[in-house]
């Protein structure tokens, strides 16, 4: 993904989502497990797919190559034995319809659904299948008002990451747009005990990957970025901004959606 942030920047991503699946449909398939149908997004953009996400269970299933490929895997299919093989780099995945385990690099592990055959495209755990592949995926039932899953390569934040009614933050507005950003005080301290004078490199041990690591020419600072769960298009998203010098914290800003 790229990103760009600075006062009021951020770069946006488009794909429309595949129609979902009417309900009826749905219970048919997975009949008699509950289903829902779910939003995916994967790396800033929505996963279209011509058999749509769903939940069986509380847990997130897509279509294997969808998905897959999407990660910059490579499937292979063999509808005698209904057995998919997924590779990345050295590693190799063994995954059959039906069948609550899975082979990763002659290693077996369990899978929650198992996974299922529906409209031609097996339909797998998301969670097994991303963090197999070494993403990271995301969950929430109420992000504005649509059940999602978000997976991604960087590290994205939860709200609470980024709540600013704390103590912690200074609020203030930029000149030229007007737009409010809060400031971590000089005693202040992240969610994730994040102090001023810290080094840089414990931030990105608690925090992950960023979206942006550069320096920016507009503060003069160098900068790690990170941004919360967010819906493309919808400029919806808070940044925690960590400015630093020598490899010591300097400064922690909040920027809420614009």
């Amino acid at each position: 993904m790229n990103f760009m942030r600075g006062p009021g920047k951020m770069k946006r991503w488009t794909l429309p989502l595949a129609a979902l699946l009417t309900a009826a449909m749905l219970l048919f398939l997975v009949s008699p497990v509950f289903a829902n149908t779910i939003k995916l997004i994967v790396d800033g953009t929505y996963v279209q797919s011509d058999v749509a996400p769903l939940l069986v269970n509380n847990r997130a299933l897509v279509p294997i190559r969808v998905v897959s490929e999407r990660l910059g895997a490579h499937v292979d299919w063999d509808p005698n034995t209904s057995t998919a093989t997924i590779q990345s780099g050295n590693r190799v995945i063994y995954l059959t319809a039906g069948s609550s385990t899975a082979d990763i690099d002659g290693k077996t592990v369990y899978l929650d659904p198992p996974p299922q055959l529906m409209e031609g495209r097996l339909m797998v755990p998301l969670r097994f299948i991303s963090e197999s592949l070494g993403k990271n995926v995301y969950y929430d039932a109420t992000f504005l008002d649509e059940p999602t899953v978000w997976v991604s390569t960087e590290n994205l934040l939860s709200l609470d990451d980024v709540n600013v009614n704390d103590g912690n933050y200074i609020e203030y507005t930029e000149e030229a747009s007007g737009l409010p950003y809060y400031v971590m005080k000089s005693e202040g301290m992240t969610k994730r005990g994040i102090r001023i004078g810290d080094p840089i490199s414990t931030v990105k041990e608690r925090y992950g990957i960023p979206q942006r690591d550069t320096f920016d020419s507009s503060t003069k600072k160098n900068i790690v970025e990170y941004t919360t769960l967010f819906l493309p298009q919808s400029g919806y998203s808070y940044w925690l901004v960590f400015e630093h010098q020598n490899g010591t914290v300097e400064r922690v800003v909040v920027y809420p959606p614009n």
